[in-house]
């Protein structure tokens, strides 16, 4: 009707121009179905042998499960990868302190486009790395934008979980 004001467009301009006045690390998010590319099943068998690094820390991020959307865990404060449901990252640590954090990116932008959120990172354990340890973190959705990070406590367990995961060898993201 003439004379009326279009209001999803403006809506949609309202929510670019809040995602882009929070606090926090800034991502380009990637479409719901482009998903980091998969490790060759020899590599994904290897790293499921949990052996130790001499000299350093393995550190297995894992995330068990169906629930939907991408979870990007920082080492240290440095984004480190994107993990998806039944996704799992191993990474190496030298010796010492660390924190792990983990954000919720499960940002769907309104018809399509590209939106750009900042979030605050969910506190996660800091720990102190022993050389030739392997080390596990479990991931898992919470109330967004918030993600559960916990060391596991249960050795077993978590090999058990990352067993029906599968290891991803790098992420889509792109830092801000």
């Amino acid at each position: 009707m003439q004379g009326e004001h279009p209001r999803v467009p403006l809506l949609a301009v309202i929510l670019a121009t809040l995602a882009a006045c929070a606090t926090g690390s800034s991502y380009k998010l990637y479409p719901e179905g482009d998903r980091p590319p998969m490790a060759a099943k020899e590599k994904d068998t290897a790293a499921k042998e949990f052996g130790i690094q001499q000299g350093l820390a393995l550190v297995y991020l894992y995330r068990p499960g169906t629930e939907p959307g991408a979870l990007m865990v920082h080492v240290d404060n440095a984004a480190e990868c994107e993990l998806w449901a039944g996704n799992f990252f191993v990474i190496s640590l030298k010796p010492g302190a660390h924190k792990i954090n983990a954000v919720d990116v499960r940002v769907i932008p309104p018809e399509g486009g590209t939106l750009y959120a900042k979030k605050e990172l969910t506190e996660g354990p800091t720990f102190t790395a022993e050389p030739s340890k392997n080390y596990y973190v479990k991931v898992s959705p919470a109330s967004f934008p918030l993600a559960n990070v916990e060391l596991a406590a249960n050795e077993a367990e978590a090999q058990a979980d990352i067993r029906r995961c599968g290891l991803i060898t790098s992420w889509k993201y792109i830092k801000q």
